[in-house]
């Protein structure tokens, strides 16, 4: 597993290696996969900011994180939060620098100013009427929602928000009737599908109130399974498309539960510089000696 492992690092190693350094930074999740890692998502607007922020204890910790709490009036519930009008939402307050003394050479003290930090890009101020679409998860704890790891929300007033929300629906259609997607007569569509699903199943589920610690994972129905592996196989794997994220689809293909266990073995990195599509006729044999008997794994779905 592990020589597997190595394996998918180095031929992701080999898609990104002339990227420029702007491209290794951090990005947020694309809006499909913010979707897929969201319990909870709705659309509206901060109607309402609470005074005070709120202060929550940290697990095994004496310090405490602040929190900006706003009020939050529910438009549509696109996933999650049926029945819900209203529900708070809050995010982690930037932290300020302590104030720090100083002593120059004139030999008077003086008190350096507490310094903002905005380090993080993933963190937002709310303000009141803030529109868009929130990617959402309850917090732990307390009675409110929290973002939903680094999936930012969508603010209305972007340029990019129909399109956006089109994706919302399109990865939302995914989830509803994966077999229409994995049936279309557009490759495109059908790799859309298998990697939208393949993403969902192997992406382990928010933690949340009552939920078990370590879910358990379950075989997808074989017509369904086949389905996902044909379209992987099917594509290009050179090909960028910017719906499925930064992801080769070499990752896509070891999702699928290749490994030496199931009967593959990847072909040996000796520098080669075809070395990508070496890994894509492996696995494209491998596909077509197991599509038919492979079942993938994927966490439990919570019966309702």
């Amino acid at each position: 597993m592990i020589r597997t492992l190595t394996i998918a690092l180095v031929a992701f190693t080999l898609v990104v290696q002339s990227a420029p350094a702007k491209a290794l930074m951090i990005a947020p999740p694309n809006v499909s996969q913010r979707v897929l890692s969201s319990p909870v998502i709705v659309m509206g607007k901060i109607t309402a900011l609470e005074m005070d922020p709120v202060l929550v204890a940290q697990e095994g910790s004496p310090n405490k994180i602040s929190y900006q709490v706003g009020t939050f009036k529910i438009a549509e519930a696109l996933k999650g939060g049926n029945g819900l009008t209203h529900l708070r939402i809050g995010v982690v307050m930037p932290m300020v620098a302590p104030p720090v003394p100083i002593e120059p050479e004139d030999g008077n003290i003086r008190i350096r100013r507490p310094i903002l930090s905005r380090s993080n890009p993933f963190q937002i101020k709310l303000e009141e009427n803030m529109e868009g679409v929130f990617f959402l998860v309850q917090h732990p704890t307390e009675n409110f929602y929290i973002m939903s790891g680094m999936a930012l929300p969508l603010l209305k007033n972007s340029e990019s928000f129909a399109k956006d929300m089109g994706l919302i629906k399109k990865t939302m259609q995914v989830l509803s009737d994966p077999m229409k997607g994995l049936k279309s007569d557009k490759a495109e569509e059908r790799g859309f599908t298998a990697v939208t699903l393949l993403t969902a199943y192997r992406t382990p589920p928010q933690p949340v109130k009552g939920a078990p610690a370590n879910p358990k994972m379950e075989a997808v129905p074989l017509e369904e399974s086949k389905l996902i592996m044909s379209a992987i196989a099917e594509q290009d794997w050179k090909k960028f498309n910017p719906e499925l994220g930064i992801q080769p689809w070499q990752s896509y293909f070891f999702q699928l539960g290749a490994n030496e266990q199931t009967g593959y073995v990847a072909p040996k990195f000796m520098g080669q510089p075809n070395y990508n599509d070496l890994v894509q006729e492996s696995a494209r044999a491998w596909i077509a000696k197991n599509a038919e008997t492979h079942r993938i794994q994927r966490f439990a779905i919570a019966k309702k």
